[in-house]
């Protein structure tokens, strides 16, 4: 048996359920969880959230610029929205700013790590960090640029070493 080989769980109908649910589930149920908590919070400073995820059916996770927001719905969608009606909702499609915020969500809600894609093959690993996610800034570990992740998108890769030969050239 070959130790990269992926194991699947087979559902046959009337066959003997898991004793626990599967990881998706459990996230999937606790997204649920918050929302509903969230709806139903009589706290004066979640009223704009409240009526977003009721609305939506999303938990909010990451405040962008004030009104626009990221958050994530059970099935696992990551979507920017509008505090207020309409949303104007938006579905995020790429996958390195999805991993970025849902790492960034992760960090105070680890059920929510599940939900973080592992770095694809045509990544690479941050330069500026080293892969590690965090770079010392006054003797400080924080968040490196890549937003934790410790890979960047191909394309940073090519900007990072356009920036390198633009600052190498002496001004004329």
């Amino acid at each position: 048996m070959m130790n990269n080989e992926k194991h699947y769980m087979v559902h046959i109908q009337g066959g003997p359920e898991p004793e626990t649910p599967s990881v998706a589930t459990r996230t999937q149920n606790w997204i649920r969880e918050q929302i509903s908590k969230l709806v139903h919070s009589s706290s004066d400073e979640s009223i704009s959230l409240r009526g977003a995820a009721r609305n939506l059916d999303i938990l909010p996770l990451l405040n962008t610029d004030g009104n626009r927001w990221y958050g994530v719905r059970p099935n696992g969608e990551l979507l920017s929205f509008e505090l207020h009606a309409p949303h104007c909702e938006c579905t995020e499609e790429d996958q390195w700013k999805r991993a970025t915020v849902l790492f960034k969500a992760s960090k105070d809600c680890p059920q929510l790590k599940p939900l973080v894609a592992s770095a694809p093959l045509a990544s690479r690993p941050c330069s500026r960090c080293g892969g590690s996610g965090e770079i010392q800034l006054r003797g400080e570990s924080v968040p490196c640029i890549c937003g934790g992740l410790g890979w960047v998108p191909p394309m940073f890769d090519e900007m990072d070493k356009k920036e390198t030969r633009t600052e190498n050239k002496p001004y004329s």
